[in-house]
């Protein structure tokens, strides 16, 4: 049985991909950052579970890794599809800043 190694680079990768998702959470009015943070976030925590608990299987270790981070691939996969292509250029854009000032033009 071989057992989790904390591996520095995996680790730093998940925190790069969990910020730039916080990031892009709170940037956009899209649904799908939030829940692809969150998965980014699980799979920060399964990488820093490998270092507070080093008698996991590396099995358990690497599908963890593997399930969190296609959920995030798939959140982010649903989030581009479902963006219809007739939408509204402040709907396309995504950003808060074009969303606040659509509102402030129709109120």
């Amino acid at each position: 049985m071989h057992l989790v190694p904390l591996d520095m680079a995996i680790m730093l990768i998940d925190l790069f991909v969990a910020c730039s998702f916080y990031w892009l959470a709170i940037t956009t009015v899209r649904f799908w950052p939030i829940w692809a943070a969150g998965f980014a976030l699980a799979d920060l925590f399964m990488s820093s579970s490998g270092a507070l608990l080093p008698q996991v299987p590396l099995f358990a270790y690497h599908t963890g890794l593997g399930i969190y981070a296609y959920l995030a691939l798939g959140a982010l996969a649903l989030g581009t599809f479902r963006l219809p292509r007739n939408a509204e250029p402040h709907l396309r854009n995504g950003s808060r800043r074009s969303w606040i000032r659509h509102l402030k033009e129709t109120s």
